[in-house]
């Protein structure tokens, strides 16, 4: 508990670390929720893992360019934009993916919850109150060290 605490810059705010630690563990629960799927789905033979695969991959790779743009570059241009792929995750699953009356929870399903959690978490600290200064150097006042 003490990592989410910690800031590696003084005048970083805790809820910046808070964002950067719960996005950078969504993008690993959602691949481990690809890992996860059941055998079959990773044969290179079956037509569906050759089209999710490289498509999972870029989609990780954006993200974390964008995790990495809002919590160290302070872009806020790629905190709007990783929100909206948030809001677009959410939509996808609770519209699209999620079939009526299915309550049967397999482990790759809690993973992409669980993922989905995460992600949703890290739009509340990304506006949070404490980290619009982050993207705003001129309002940025440095912190007090504490010994």
């Amino acid at each position: 508990m003490s990592e989410l605490h910690a800031s590696p810059n003084p005048s970083r705010p805790r809820s910046i670390g808070r964002f950067e630690f719960l996005a950078y563990l969504s993008v690993v629960l959602l691949i481990s929720a690809f890992a996860a799927l059941p055998e079959p789905a990773h044969d290179p033979e079956v037509t569906q893992w050759q089209a999710i695969a490289p498509v999972l991959l870029i989609y990780a790779l954006v993200r974390t360019a964008l995790i990495f743009a809002t919590a160290r570059r302070r872009q806020n241009w790629a905190k709007w934009i990783y929100s909206a792929l948030v809001v677009l995750n959410v939509v996808i699953a609770l519209f699209v993916l999620m079939p009526p009356h299915d309550y049967v929870f397999a482990p790759p399903d809690i993973l992409w919850g669980l993922s989905l959690l995460a992600e949703v978490a890290t739009v509340y600290f990304a506006f949070s109150r404490e980290s619009s200064a982050w993207f705003h150097y001129d309002r940025l006042a440095p912190r007090q060290i504490e010994q």
